[in-house]
């Protein structure tokens, strides 16, 4: 049996929301926790059900952009993993030294989306596994 992926989808664009869901539904493992469509939804989801990855946009007219989301929970050890999708390049907006786990430029395909998901998810599973090693090496 394969693991679930807890996500959360995070966009104003309503379209490109539905279009995710309805393209992620066919995967079992995939668990879509929720659908924000403001910054004030996407922190309460993050907060309240502690997905593993947010598909989040980045430039949105509300008080915070997705940006500045990621840049906040990325200090936080129990930071879900964030996959960005954004009509621009992503030289252009990811600076300073800020990671995000994916990047999707618009125009994409959706299996570009599930591929990202599961690539996401095996790189938190083999995180889990070095501090699973690390603590057994401890007793």
């Amino acid at each position: 049996m394969k693991e679930e992926i807890r996500i959360i989808i995070a966009d104003d664009n309503k379209t490109i929301c539905k279009f995710i869901v309805d393209y992620l539904k066919q995967y079992s493992e995939i668990k879509i926790l929720g659908i924000a469509n403001t910054d004030e939804d996407e922190i309460q989801m993050i907060e309240e059900l502690k997905p593993d990855i947010v598909i989040t946009d980045l430039m949105r007219n509300h008080m915070y952009t997705g940006l500045e989301i990621i840049k906040e929970y990325s200090t936080r050890d129990d930071s879900p993993k964030f996959l960005v999708i954004s009509a621009d390049d992503k030289k252009d907006v990811i600076k300073d030294g800020l990671e995000v786990a994916g990047y999707i430029q618009i125009p994409f395909s959706y299996e570009i989306v599930e591929h990202e998901l599961r690539k996401i998810k095996s790189e938190i599973n083999n995180e889990l596994n070095v501090i699973k090693c690390r603590n057994n090496k401890s007793i």
